[in-house]
């Protein structure tokens, strides 16, 4: 069976949390640990000669520009995870793109090429929210990596379970979606390739989990492996996500990274068969489909 994992992190520091109340002008007075998380990131995978896909705020591509294009220069992907972090289903159809426009700008100006990979904050493309996928095909978006398949708090397409990539057509052409691999348990759905479920499961268990997939599609943020963050208030449901597992998170990280064949979106898109992936209508996500599950 294949072995590989698509690795993905979400580039943000430690206050970008949907979850929390703060605003965009309070961020300019937290205290500042990105380069530093980033920094053990970056050391873990050139230890183990691995290239990933980063998915960086253009808020984040403005504070460390000279980041950025360390990362772009090591040959790891490079694709846009918004510019401020607000929840798509909360922007209207001006809001979202004038916020995509200046994200692609940024990282474009910096990596000095084309950015093609996009995945929304929280996965808040959701049901009613699915004219997002439309614009990002206009400005040249061709890989998402949005679709939480089932309910989330902050997002989710309800209906469909496909697990592996597919297509989506749209009247603005085609997009290549990437959704994040889930495991349903009860009829529930969790995501333990990345997130809160990754830091408070067992190692062993997300393994032999993520072992019974063909697909795996991971999602991290630089924050998920920072024991000393800071703490923001917040309810103790949303508290306990955020913050749990955090003293074990990195040791996990290192063993999956070890177990499994952690590769890019680029490296994947090189090695699958696109010829045998479904193509799915815009029209039809939302409603009940199943495929490889």
């Amino acid at each position: 069976m294949n072995n590989s994992i698509i690795l993905t992190f979400d580039l943000e520091e430690w206050f970008h949390l949907c979850l929390a109340d703060d605003t965009i002008d309070e961020w300019s007075n937290h205290e500042k640990r990105f380069k530093d998380n980033i920094s053990f990131l970056l050391e873990l995978l050139n230890s183990k000669n691995i290239k990933a896909t980063f998915l960086v705020l253009g808020w984040i591509a403005k504070e460390y520009p000279e980041v950025i294009k360390e990362i772009s220069t090591q040959g790891h992907d490079i694709g846009s995870h918004s510019y401020f972090h607000e929840l798509i289903y909360n922007q209207s159809y001006d809001q979202f793109k004038e916020d995509l426009n200046q994200s692609l700008a940024i990282l474009e100006n910096i990596t000095e090429k084309q950015i093609e990979i996009y995945r929304a904050p929280a996965f808040s493309i959701n049901d009613q929210t699915k004219w997002a996928l439309e614009l990002l095909i206009e400005r040249g978006i061709r890989y998402d990596l949005s679709l939480f398949q089932g309910n989330h708090s902050l997002g989710g397409i309800s209906g469909i379970k496909i697990n592996e990539p597919f297509f989506i057509e749209t009247s603005s052409g085609t997009l290549l979606e990437y959704p994040i691999s889930i495991t349903d348990i009860l009829n529930v759905s969790f995501a333990t390739c990345g997130g809160g479920y990754f830091r408070l499961l067992p190692y062993e268990i997300i393994r032999q989990l993520l072992k019974r997939k063909s697909y795996r599609m991971t999602y991290f943020h630089p924050r998920d492996f920072d024991y000393n963050q800071p703490r923001i208030k917040m309810s103790p449901i949303k508290y306990f996500k955020t913050y749990i597992g955090l003293k074990s998170s990195k040791e996990k990280l290192i063993k999956l990274v070890t177990d499994f064949r952690a590769i890019s979106l680029s490296e994947d898109l090189k090695q699958r068969d696109m010829t045998a992936l479904p193509i799915i209508d815009i029209e039809q996500l939302g409603s009940q489909i199943t495929i490889n599950e």
